[in-house]
């Protein structure tokens, strides 16, 4: 940065901006020493930071861990984003696409607060609407569009990424964390998740991650619908499918650019 900018911006102000920054590129909880290792500020100065965005409501501690996370107020900013600059209109051909394709209902989400929260969808042409509108938020233990999510997590952080124990909303839902584990291995093998009634009985669900940075999914994208429609085999076209316009999406974002 030139002197004559500099003199253009807030010091401390700017400081703030870089550590929220950090929590989206790192898409996971950071401790105080974390941040320090990375920015390598006064950690006094870090500890305010941090402090003063909790009690902002941006950032919340765990107790347990002492690591701080994005709170869902930052879905309040986002709101804000969406007014100004639609960043449906990126993602709603790509929507348009999987509705033609398979005539289920399609939707994006991202993930806040150890949950999937829906930030747009698409209807299918079908009489019959899912339970995923705009705002939503569900576990992501239990949903094709989480375990999409999880799969890319580092296996050392999903833990910190779910409410424990595993809360069970049908008789498929899996609640033991090592066969969660071994299942998002198989998901990141294929790179798209399927959700088999675990949180709707009736329901299924396909999903893939979007990505922006390389170390988690910056969203997920899929489909639902009955179980009567989304038979296993059909889950699997449509995977690869979703799978395809995931990575169109990523690299329309500019990943791996």
């Amino acid at each position: 940065m030139n002197d004559k900018s500099s003199q253009l911006t807030i010091q401390s102000l700017e400081k703030g901006l870089i550590l929220l920054e950090l929590f989206e590129e790192s898409r996971s909880p950071l401790s105080l020493q974390d941040i320090w290792l990375k920015l390598k500020w006064n950690k006094a100065t870090i500890y305010r930071m941090l402090n003063t965005f909790q009690q902002r409501g941006y950032l919340q501690k765990d107790p347990a861990t002492k690591k701080y996370t994005l709170s869902v107020k930052i879905l309040s900013l986002y709101n804000a984003f969406l007014s100004n600059f639609d960043i449906q209109q990126v993602v709603k051909p790509y929507l348009q696409q999987i509705v033609e394709k398979t005539s289920e209902e399609a939707h994006i989400a991202i993930t806040i607060d150890k949950h999937i929260v829906f930030i747009d969808r698409m209807k299918s042409p079908k009489m019959i609407s899912t339970n995923s509108e705009i705002g939503l938020s569900m576990p992501l233990h239990a949903t094709a569009l989480g375990k999409a999510y999880l799969a890319y997590v580092d296996p050392d952080q999903i833990i910190e990424k779910l409410d424990l124990p595993l809360q069970q909303f049908t008789s498929s839902t899996i609640t033991d964390l090592d066969a969660l584990k071994q299942s998002l291995k198989e998901i990141k093998r294929k790179g798209y998740a399927v959700d088999d009634g675990e949180y709707e009985a009736d329901m299924r669900c396909v999903a893939a991650p979007v990505f922006k940075f390389p170390s988690a999914p910056f969203a997920v994208i899929g489909i639902s619908g009955l179980n009567t429609h989304l038979t296993p085999e059909i889950c699997e076209e449509y995977g690869q499918f979703i799978k395809d316009i995931s990575i169109q999406i990523s690299t329309r974002i500019g990943y791996g650019s």
